[in-house]
């Protein structure tokens, strides 16, 4: 008899996800359902492919030979479908969290490139800091994250897309020479940085803790709004220049030259791995595509992708 896909579906979200209750939730059904989809897909096999610990559940060693061949199923399902229905097959809503330096920099780009390429694909974005998405899509509340490299969650798939420089400026109204700054004078302005939490935020404190911190420091999720302070002369920023590139050439902005380097911004997009996600992987590869077009149209003093391991 053959094996019913959909029980398939099922054992892998639990193998994933550990659980009864969040692969119903995953797969829009009811526990029951879910239970009785794993009862009856042992039974047709006529092997134990879970076992149940009180709460906890794991993998037997049927269950952890059979996983990456039901994946596999499921992905041969997935590509018959897109072969036989062509871009038809790339249809549906995603929900897409991204970052907001990730949305400055890509997000109209990769927009267009979707209405023009997948026009049944629509998405709804949703922005958050890279710890807030990251625990969001192991959640189901999300179906692709763009955010910092370094955030991970169990069961998801990391993929890099680029590095963008980050620099210091500021208002030509609050500091206007043009003489390289030691970090111990740079502290004695307010720092406009990232919120608290992320990669970058740790080493903006890392930078300014042998000197006892800045005299104010600012932490934003948004980038637009750390851009407006810096542009109002209220601080320091450290971002990455090749989005205020505008606000340079009119002299908005000025970079600040410090006697010491910053870390890039290194950008991941993920997604849960599972075998019919397609739009996922498809949306991913896209990412990445519109990354490069991003990297190559950028100064490759500020932004790059084959850096540091990429």
């Amino acid at each position: 008899m053959p094996v019913n896909l959909r029980f398939l579906e099922t054992f892998v979200w639990i193998a994933r996800l550990g659980s009864f209750s969040k692969t119903a939730e995953r797969l829009n059904s009811t526990l029951s359902a879910v239970s009785a989809r794993m009862q009856a897909l042992e039974s047709e096999l006529g092997v134990r492919l879970l076992e149940r610990q009180g709460r906890s559940i794991r993998l037997t060693q049927q269950g952890r030979d059979a996983l990456p061949i039901a994946e596999r199923l499921l992905q041969l399902e997935g590509d018959f479908e897109s072969t036989i229905r062509g871009t038809d097959a790339f249809s549906g809503r995603v929900r897409l969290g991204i970052i907001d330096t990730a949305a400055n920099a890509v997000l109209s780009a990769f927009l267009r490139t979707i209405q023009a390429r997948h026009p049944k694909i629509e998405l709804d974005l949703q922005a958050d800091t890279s710890h807030n998405l990251m625990q969001r899509l192991a959640l189901g509340g999300i179906d692709l994250a763009v955010s910092l490299v370094g955030q991970t969650t169990p069961g998801a798939v990391h993929r890099r897309l680029f590095q963008m420089a980050c620099h210091w400026v500021a208002s030509p109204q609050l500091i206007s020479s043009h003489r390289t700054m030691t970090l111990a004078g740079l502290a004695q302005y307010p720092i406009l940085t990232f919120s608290q939490g992320s990669t970058p935020h740790a080493h903006t404190e890392a930078l300014f803790a042998p000197h006892g911190g800045p005299r104010r420091m600012y932490c934003g999720t948004s980038l637009s709004t750390v851009i407006r302070l810096a542009k109002d002369g209220l601080g320091v920023a450290i971002i990455p220049a090749v989005l205020v590139q505008e606000d340079l050439r009119a002299g908005n902005l000025r970079m600040v030259p410090v006697d010491a380097a910053f870390p890039p911004l290194e950008l991941q997009v993920s997604y849960l791995s599972d075998p019919q996600n397609r739009l996922q992987r498809l949306l991913s590869e896209l990412l990445i595509e519109v990354g490069a077009q991003f990297c190559q149209e950028s100064s490759p003093e500020l932004v790059w992708q084959d850096r540091s391991g990429f």
